[in-house]
């Protein structure tokens, strides 16, 4: 048995800070790659995840899907990357890959029944994946893509999570020319106002924090909007075609405010994931017609447009940078809403 050992930085009980964590990786297979990690984004699931939010985290666990690093090993079947190659590896790490598979056969591999998230999931073989908050990691080289050369290491790494979760569904519901309404202006919300405007569609940001409007409109969005201001709320009823909501929980009563605000025959796209049940109502959806939707991440070959559109379009995430070792000090700043927006551990010095 291999006595291989990476090494990065772990929750190894609930409850507690992060500490250094030495672990054995999966197994290498022919089709793997090893990335010496340079940075990796701290995205809103690595909270919930470390906390247990969402039920199911599995400890010790060793959060990061937002990961950017160079290629230092390749298995003999490897054909798509060589060795010094700069890539990133996103929130998942591994499918069933099947043509016969309805969702891998038709490039949607995020959805697949048999899919291996970057952290926290299991392989085939029972192992545990790890993350980015780590020296190295070693993925199956379909889920792995190349950075191209004119982005910044550490401002294209939120663009595995927070970049892909924002841009595939704009591009999946041709939401291009349109009204769009940003709900939640965070590490998602400030790529989905990037998106939105480089989509050629106008954009205005929501959020309950009424400080935000500068940065919002610095971003280039066309108005902001704060929850607390009943007035502006009132004045944007029936206005979008589309809200993506980029907040993790609406409140029941909430409800009937983002769906007014949408026009007859609009949606609301969902993008996180709430620690408890949603309540959503029934009548503004039959009534008008509204669809309530959501999507998760974003497939290998969805990922690579994207990055080649934020490549042509000069299109990366705003971020402050941590070092490693301080990432329990980075969660600190997180939960006292200090990101503006992503915030981003460098690894390799």
């Amino acid at each position: 048995m291999s006595k291989e050992s990476f090494e990065g930085w772990a929750v190894v009980e609930q409850g507690q800070p992060f500490r250094k964590w030495s672990y054995k990786p999966k197994e290498r297979s022919a089709f793997d790659v090893d990335i010496k990690i340079i940075c990796c984004g701290i995205c809103a699931s690595d909270v919930h995840q470390i906390s247990n939010g969402w039920g199911g985290t599995t400890f010790p666990i060793l959060p990061g899907h937002e990961i950017v690093g160079n290629v230092v090993w390749k298995g003999d079947s490897v054909t798509r990357f060589n060795v010094g190659d700069r890539v990133g590896v996103g929130a998942q790490c591994l499918s069933c890959l099947s043509d016969e598979c309805e969702e891998c056969g038709n490039g949607e591999e995020s959805y697949c029944p048999k899919r291996v998230f970057t952290y926290n999931s299991k392989f085939p073989n029972g192992e545990m994946s790890y993350g980015g908050y780590a020296k190295n990691i070693r993925v199956h080289e379909h889920f792995v893509v190349k950075i191209p050369d004119n982005l910044d290491s550490f401002k294209a790494a939120p663009l595995l999570c927070a970049g892909i979760t924002t841009y595939d569904p704009l591009v999946r519901y041709n939401v291009r020319g349109k009204k769009l309404a940003i709900l939640g202006v965070g590490g998602l919300g400030h790529m989905g106002i990037k998106f939105g405007l480089a989509l050629d569609n106008e954009v205005v940001g929501i959020s309950r924090n009424p400080n935000k409007r500068d940065d919002v409109l610095a971003l280039g969005a066309h108005d902001y909007i704060s929850t607390q201001d009943e007035g502006k709320m009132k004045e944007y009823a029936g206005y979008f075609d589309f809200i993506l909501s980029t907040i993790d929980r609406i409140e029941q009563d909430d409800w009937s405010k983002y769906l007014g605000m949408l026009k007859n025959h609009g949606t609301i796209c969902l993008l996180g994931v709430p620690d408890g049940p949603y309540v959503m109502p029934v009548g503004p959806c039959v009534f008008g017609n509204k669809q309530i939707t959501g999507t998760v991440i974003g497939a290998p070959a969805k990922i690579e447009e994207m990055l080649q559109f934020c490549s042509e379009k000069n299109i990366v995430a705003d971020v402050q940078v941590y070092p490693l070792e301080k990432v329990n000090e980075a969660y600190v700043d997180y939960h006292n809403g200090k990101p503006r927006f992503r915030f981003v551990l460098q690894i390799e010095q």
